[in-house]
């Protein structure tokens, strides 16, 4: 057989095989992903979109309590490039989020492998997806006729939110449930302001900020989620886990979803300077979570990404591996984000002992001081103390740490 020389035209190979080539473009959907996103604290006044924020109503109380409120949560991706790290953005979602856009065969073959079709009409007995569906709709329609779409902002309610219509996924894969969502991207710099309540219209782009959808998918039920907040202060609102478990699209129970975080967790990048005194409200930030989420059961595991963490040169090939009872998250970059600790032991636990933390000297510098450990030990020990030293004493009365428990997670390669 002659060797092939030559590459027909793409839109002329035969459907078949444009359509076996666009499925091997989409990532196995049996693969667990992580995805990172950005989320800010913002003023009421601050009004106008960002680059990279992702188009969904504001995280706010108010429509979930007949009270106003002076703050509200936005998520943004935190870049366009996979790479992992602190600043890049690894996430899942990145690998296959053009094809929803690239053409109209790539458009049907995503709808195709996420079953578009089976689980729409299931979240639409959800009031909140519904409202959220035409929002989505008429920015996408604002695009194709201008190619400039400003983001319609719906009018806040201040009613409480209806009772959420009974989950209508029993019996079903459920693991597999996929949501959807967009965000406005420019070449340079640029900012979108809502519409102008009453009006439906918005301010429009310049020429010089011609903006793209781009669109990306997660598994909510089977996926990890990781959180970036862009600053956590001492003046942090205290509302912020309640407001980001109810308003938060692709995994609120408002939107036909388990809820925040689920089996899987919740992550959160590891920064080694929360370890310096005058960062002592990130424990406390951590401290709400674990309190807030131990109310109603919706995270298991609030996990601690450490990126300094690597395995030892030692460590057995078999131990390289995540076995059947470890979790483990993939990256877009080829990144892996594993378990090597579920929960606080004092001496670190089967799989984190064979790691060491970048920086940090001596065999043991997974526990030592400045390591993720480390930190995870004295917030445990100063918001749970008690529990701990009444089950070291062996009191008649034996009380045991609640979830979530905080985990940690390296970032292998």
């Amino acid at each position: 057989m002659a060797p092939l020389t030559t590459f027909h035209p793409f839109p002329r190979l035969p459907w078949e095989l444009r359509n076996e080539i666009w499925k091997f473009s989409i990532r196995p959907l049996d693969l667990p992903g992580a995805h990172v996103f950005c989320v800010e604290e913002r003023g009421l006044e601050d009004t106008k979109y960002k680059e990279n924020d992702v188009h969904c109503a504001r995280i706010s109380l108010e429509p979930h309590f007949d009270e106003p409120d002076d703050t509200f949560l936005h998520n943004a991706v935190p870049a366009r490039t996979l790479s992992s790290g602190p600043t890049g953005n690894p996430s899942l979602y990145l690998v296959d989020g053009g094809l929803w856009t690239a053409c109209r065969e790539s458009r049907a073959a995503m709808e195709r492998a996420f079953k578009h079709q089976m689980w729409d009409p299931k979240r639409w007995a959800y009031p909140h997806y519904r409202a959220m569906q035409r929002i989505a709709w008429r920015r996408s329609r604002d695009f194709y006729i201008s190619s400039s779409p400003a983001p319609i902002e719906p009018s806040p309610s201040r009613s409480p939110s209806p009772e959420y219509p009974p989950y209508p996924y029993v019996g079903l894969d459920t693991h597999l449930v996929p949501a959807t969502g967009f965000f406005l991207s420019t070449s340079s710099s640029a900012s979108f302001s809502p519409a102008t309540e009453g009006t439906g219209k918005a301010e429009q782009p310049t020429a010089e900020s011609k903006t793209f959808p781009h669109y990306f998918t997660v598994l909510p039920h089977q996926d990890l989620f990781i959180i970036r907040p862009s600053a956590w202060s001492p003046d942090s609102n205290d509302s912020y886990w309640q407001k980001l478990e109810l308003g938060f699209p692709h995994w609120s129970p408002k939107m036909g979803f388990y809820g925040f975080g689920e089996r899987n967790g919740l992550a959160i990048e590891f920064d080694p300077t929360w370890s310096k005194e005058s960062k002592t409200h990130i424990s406390e930030m951590i401290y709400d979570a674990v309190m807030h989420f131990a109310d109603n059961g919706a995270v298991q595991t609030l996990w601690l990404i450490d990126y300094r963490l690597k395995p030892k040169d030692y460590m057995p090939t078999e131990k390289r591996e995540p076995t059947r009872n470890q979790k483990a998250w993939y990256g877009g970059d080829g990144s892996r984000f594993v378990e090597v600790c579920s929960q606080f032991l004092e001496e670190g636990g089967e799989y984190l002992n064979w790691y060491y933390t970048e920086g940090i000297d001596g065999d043991n510098s997974a526990i030592a001081k400045g390591s993720c450990h480390s930190f995870i030990e004295n917030f445990e020990w100063y918001h749970f103390g008690d529990i701990y030293e009444r089950q070291s004493s062996g009191s008649d009365n034996f009380f045991s740490r609640f979830p979530p428990y905080v985990g940690i997670l390296a970032c292998l390669r």
